[in-house]
């Protein structure tokens, strides 16, 4: 979030009610609730989404993705990159492995 707004992104968060006020201390303009994911339809699409939670919430942020998009994720590969590819969205995953 601190990163994306350093560089001027407009900071669309989704976290849990618990974590809501951490997320907007650290300068997001709105946060979703991951509790309401109905929310995010309808929205402006997303560029960019990074995702730190993993699996169990990748085809929400894939339907907050524009069509030409980046799933950035950093809690494991996306599980359906060929998928994510076919609609022209880009698939990255960037992690580090313990020696």
């Amino acid at each position: 979030v601190q990163i994306a707004v350093s560089v001027g992104a407009r900071v669309t968060a989704v976290a849990s009610p618990e974590k809501a006020d951490f997320v907007r201390a650290l300068g997001a303009d709105e946060v979703i609730s991951l509790d309401d994911p109905i929310e995010l339809w309808g929205r402006q699409l997303a560029h960019l989404v990074l995702d730190s939670i993993g699996p169990s919430i990748e085809s929400l942020a894939t339907l907050a993705l524009a069509p030409t998009g980046t799933l950035l994720r950093i809690a494991g590969p996306p599980n359906s990159v060929a998928a994510l590819n076919a609609r022209g969205v880009r698939a990255v995953f960037v992690g580090t492995e313990p020696k």
